[in-house]
């Protein structure tokens, strides 16, 4: 029904910037403003993001949708082993 990554970014960064919001100015306004500004721009990012991909397969037909989509999951998955690597190196460093 929705996104996990969302309740985690809430309970970390989200939290942060909270903080920082009624540390600096302490209205409930201001924290209102922030969650609202926030998933504004959600709507946006992801609406056009959705809107892209949705018109971009009538473009590229069902062959090169599918191939671009093998580029993009090449490409997670390389960056994701860079930053597993990075991790534990940092770990062993320790």
């Amino acid at each position: 029904m929705t996104n996990p990554y969302w309740l985690l970014w809430w309970a970390t960064l989200g939290a942060s910037y909270l903080a920082r919001v009624t540390a600096l100015n302490g209205s409930v306004f201001a924290v209102g403003g922030l969650a609202f500004s926030h998933w504004l721009t959600d709507l946006g990012w992801l609406g056009g993001l959705s809107l892209l991909v949705g018109s971009g397969r009538g473009l590229f037909g069902e062959r090169g949708y599918r191939a671009v989509l093998l580029v993009c999951g090449v490409f997670l998955v390389g960056f994701g082993l860079y930053f597993a690597k990075v991790g534990v190196g940092a770990f062993v460093r320790m």
